[in-house]
């Protein structure tokens, strides 16, 4: 699942990147407007999805491991760190979820002459940078949060096979 999610968000921040990149190729005349309008609409489909699945993957996952903990298969350790990842994280992505709606939103506002091409480029490298920024704190994160489900996961299994020896 890490290795989905992660992919998932990659894919997504560098079709965004791209998207941000065809907007300035189309300004200098080397693409149709029509091309940054499709990349720029469909790529944040992507990281949207990647982030939402995250966000319940962390949620799904700290419950586990607290219940596993009740069982003394994980450390309170354990659960203390679930839960600080969605405390680090969730703001992160949410951010991020939020900017990656405001900039094709805000392309469609200046292209209908109410906002300023400058304003439509700035809220397009903010929504970058959060995306990028978000989508490198989740794979760290899944990281450190993956370790913990493996810990737990051969605690189970070794608690199994004593049970089968009994």
């Amino acid at each position: 699942m890490r290795a989905f999610l992660n992919l998932l968000g990659l894919a997504g921040a560098m079709g965004v990147t791209t998207a941000l990149v065809l907007g300035y190729l189309t300004g200098f005349g080397f693409i149709e407007l029509t091309t940054h309008i499709g990349v720029g609409l469909l790529s944040p489909a992507a990281p949207m999805l990647a982030f939402s699945i995250t966000l319940f993957y962390f949620i799904a996952t700290g419950k586990a491991i607290g219940e596993a903990a009740q069982k003394g298969h994980a450390t309170e350790d354990d659960v203390a760190a679930t839960r600080g990842f969605k405390a680090k994280l969730f703001p992160w992505l949410l951010a991020a979820m939020i900017a990656l709606m405001a900039a094709p939103l805000s392309g469609a506002a200046f292209d209908t002459g109410k906002l300023p091409r400058y304003a439509h480029s700035i809220i397009a490298w903010a929504s970058l940078a959060v995306l990028w920024l978000a989508w490198w704190k989740a794979s760290a994160m899944l990281r450190e949060n993956s370790a913990i489900m493996a810990k737990t996961a051969k605690a189970i299994r070794g608690d199994s096979g004593k049970m089968r020896n009994l």
